[in-house]
């Protein structure tokens, strides 16, 4: 079995050098028609004849692409190290485990289709920064689970609220519900209301200390050490109508929540390397899902996010 993993795995390297684990990740620049993964879709998907035509169809032409040679680099640098598959390759037998690579964005990405091409970003790893344990695919900071803004790993997606702890330096594979910290992260209450989830949003932004833990929204990534991440994906229960020829940006937002796998999910996770480009190579596991809470918006209130400066 550990060979034939290994096999599989050093595979899965060569021919694409993607985020592992179970259902696997699309190479870099590849979009998932099955939901919508990007915003920068969605000044097209406006202008089709019907509503699930707008969140199935394939990226504009017009959209900005990486190229080929800039494709290989990204599959390159995303390429997970051997020692670091022969070290977890029992616990990557297991569902609902994976291992991937995440790198910084440092302010590189400047806009959908622009890109930060001073001597400061010539390391930066384009759609790498982000990334769904959800789906087990990079994805924007819109659909994160975590992504690598900066220095620091953020839990800060659209429409949700992320709450990360340091756990310490604790084996994963050991790592359990009742582990020292987990017990409160288990137990957080999500948001009832739009009002309820800003205000926790603020919160996390601060940080929330209990027994000598910290549960906030963002923490500077530290090798050899293990996290967890509570990210409630909330739903939305206001109902649309028929969408209209034009709309704007914000109601896409809303509207593709529908095609977003919307759970509350509890990952934990270890930062196992730390690569000269600046990339986090990351193992992680799912240790509980459920379906997330549904928030209404008051007939009349206007639908916003919960952080509007950032989305």
């Amino acid at each position: 079995m550990k060979n034939y993993l290994l096999g599989v795995l050093l595979s899965s390297v060569m021919l694409g050098g993607f985020a592992l684990g179970q259902g696997g990740t699309p190479p870099p620049g590849q979009e998932l028609e099955t939901r919508m993964a990007d915003l920068r879709d969605l000044e097209s998907l406006a202008r089709q004849k019907s509503e699930l035509d707008r969140f199935k169809q394939k990226p504009d032409a017009a959209r900005a692409e990486l190229d080929r040679k800039a494709k290989l680099r990204v599959t390159q640098l995303r390429a997970v190290n051997l020692a670091d598959l022969e070290r977890f390759h029992t616990l990557l037998e297991a569902a609902n485990t994976g291992i991937m690579k995440i790198f910084p964005d440092d302010g590189c990405a400047a806009s959908r289709t622009v890109v930060n091409v001073s001597e400061a970003c010539q390391a930066f790893v384009p759609e790498s920064s982000d990334f769904s344990f959800r789906e087990n695919v990079y994805t924007t900071d819109l659909y994160h689970d975590i992504g690598f803004h900066g220095h620091d790993l953020v839990s800060t997606a659209f429409f949700s609220n992320g709450i990360i702890v340091e756990l310490g330096n604790v084996d994963i594979e050991q790592v359990s519900p009742t582990t020292d910290g987990l017990p409160y992260l288990l137990a957080f209450k999500p948001a009832g209301n739009p009002t309820e989830a800003k205000e926790l949003m603020a919160r996390l932004r601060s940080g929330i200390f209990d027994g000598g833990f910290r549960y906030a929204e963002s923490t500077r990534p530290t090798v050899n050490t293990t996290y967890a991440v509570r990210n409630i994906a909330y739903r939305l229960a206001n109902s649309f109508g028929p969408a209209p020829k034009e709309m704007p940006l914000n109601e896409m937002k809303f509207r593709s929540l529908a095609f977003d796998k919307r759970t509350d999910q509890v990952t934990v996770f270890r930062i196992v390397r730390r690569d000269a480009s600046g990339g986090l190579t990351v193992v992680w596991k799912q240790l509980r899902t459920s379906d997330a809470p549904k928030l209404r918006f008051n007939k009349g209130e206007p639908l916003t996010d919960f952080r509007e400066e950032l989305h």
